[in-house]
């Protein structure tokens, strides 16, 4: 089952500049650190090599040109089992992220998943902003999407974004992860290809949905309602907590609702609502 929602991860971003995707077909690889690993992405090599083990690797052909990037979760030590996680940048140096200009609706790519059990792999995308004013990184929204199903043949993806925050951001991380399960699984093997984004929300745009989404009361202890102006047609909802984890969905009807929040924990989050036609609206709201 594939599964989608917003999340964040930390990244450095006030050196970054310019918006492009570094090796997205992962056709460039060097082995300068001594170990092979994609030009502009930093694996979890170094310290497989320490323990014999290879987390990524090249893999050939692609499902697009002549590379893949495979990624295998590994046993450092009997019994001891390690995510393989694959980061955008160079996170070695503290400068995971690429640089980024835009605010796209879908980030999408080619994947193959082999578990080992009820294992999973994950894909993660965050976008950030550096706050002049704060000196501190603002995270301005992302995309989340987890699978636990075998896919031995080149399969298209395709990871929505949302964003709860306005701004234009100056850094993207991807991650990509083979082993996401609660128990990593030895042996669990995650292939990924052919990336990029598509789409994109405007400032304008986002004015228009945020001014169509109400929410109340906020703060709410047990249930949150809503209303919509001049939508009334089927919508999918999700509840998103600030680091992108979905903690509560379902399907609404007509132009206002509710959602029962009495078991989330205290704090903020984000309720998101997209329409049959594909009209997404989202607005923030804080649960005593």
């Amino acid at each position: 089952m594939l599964r989608s929602i917003s999340l964040l991860l930390p990244l450095c971003s006030a050196l970054l500049s310019t918006a492009q995707l570094v090796n997205p077909g992962f056709e460039e690889w060097s082995d300068a650190s001594g170990v092979n690993e994609p030009v502009g992405w930093t694996t979890f090599n170094s310290l497989g090599d320490i323990f014999g083990v290879t987390f990524a690797e090249q893999g050939q052909p692609g499902a697009v040109g002549n590379s893949f990037l495979r990624m295998t979760a590994n046993d450092l030590d009997e019994g001891s089992p390690l995510s393989s996680i694959v980061v955008c940048g160079n996170a070695d140096e503290g400068h995971d992220g690429f640089p980024w200009t835009t605010r796209p609706g879908t980030f999408r790519g080619q994947h193959r998943f082999y578990p080992q059990g009820d294992d999973e792999a994950q894909i993660i995308v965050a976008f950030y902003r550096w706050d002049v004013a704060t000196q501190a990184r603002e995270g301005l929204g992302g995309g989340y999407l987890s699978t636990d199903v075998n896919t031995p043949n080149w399969t298209a993806f395709n990871v929505p974004i949302t964003f709860y925050a306005e701004g234009i951001p100056d850094t993207v991380s991807i991650s990509f992860i083979s082993g996401g399960g609660e128990t990593p699984q030895a042996g669990t093997i995650f292939d990924v290809d052919d990336i990029g984004f598509d789409g994109e929300f405007t400032g304008i745009a986002e004015q228009e949905m945020a001014s169509v989404l109400r929410v109340s009361p906020s703060p709410t202890v047990d249930r949150l309602w809503w209303s919509r102006d001049g939508v009334s047609d089927a919508s999918t909802w999700q509840v998103c907590d600030l680091q992108g984890r979905t903690v509560a969905q379902g399907n609404a009807v007509g132009a206002h609702g509710s959602v029962d929040v009495s078991t989330l924990a205290q704090g903020g989050y984000v309720l998101r609502l997209v329409t049959s036609s594909g009209v997404p609206t989202a607005a923030r709201f804080v649960k005593d």
